[in-house]
């Protein structure tokens, strides 16, 4: 941790433990925490920020713990913090799944502001989320394939299409601006 805030590396630290079944998410952001998130089973539901970094930093402690840090791009970074510090926009089911992802994909890229687009069916499984920073896609995952990095546009049209049966969550990180968050 120490050598992640000295080099201000930004990324994904994920925490888990099989036997007590828990798990946690730490995002780095220029050496900084910028949101984490824990579980474990029997909580009734996830904790977020200093309680959930709490827990994890419990976890750290006991040798099953295993832990991988991922590199992130900062727009990457940014934008996976919208889903637990942004503002949440819900597709009504009897909005068209195309029509709400294009809506919304607009909205965040005109904003200019970090966001992502999750993708979950009935049972609330994650399918894919398409990430958005600073106007642009910041990246494309999908849960079956991995991360899409060629076409991604044409990609997520086609998916789209496909699984009209999912649902959607859009995100924005409400921030004055980028440079604001930099600083």
């Amino acid at each position: 941790f120490y050598s992640l805030e000295a080099n201000k590396s930004t990324c994904c630290i994920s925490i888990s433990n099989e036997k007590q079944k828990s798990r946690a998410s730490i995002i780095l952001f220029r050496g900084r925490i910028l949101c984490c998130v824990y579980g474990r089973r029997g909580m009734p539901y996830h904790s977020y920020g200093a309680d959930a970094f709490h827990s994890a930093l419990i976890d750290l402690g006991n040798p099953l713990t295993q832990v991988t840090a991922h590199a992130l791009s900062e727009g990457l970074a940014l934008a996976a913090s919208s889903v637990f510090l942004g503002e949440k926009k819900e597709h009504k089911p009897t909005q068209e799944l195309g029509n709400f992802v294009q809506l919304m994909q607009e909205h965040i890229c005109r904003m200019k502001q970090p966001g992502c687009i999750v993708f979950k069916d009935v049972q609330m499984q994650t399918h894919c989320i398409l990430y958005l920073c600073n106007g642009e896609v910041a990246g494309l995952y999908s849960f079956q394939v991995g991360w899409i990095k060629k076409k991604v546009q044409q990609h997520l049209v086609r998916f789209v299409a496909k699984e009209q049966h999912l649902m959607a969550e859009a995100f924005v990180l409400q921030v004055s601006s980028l440079e604001s968050l930099y600083d």
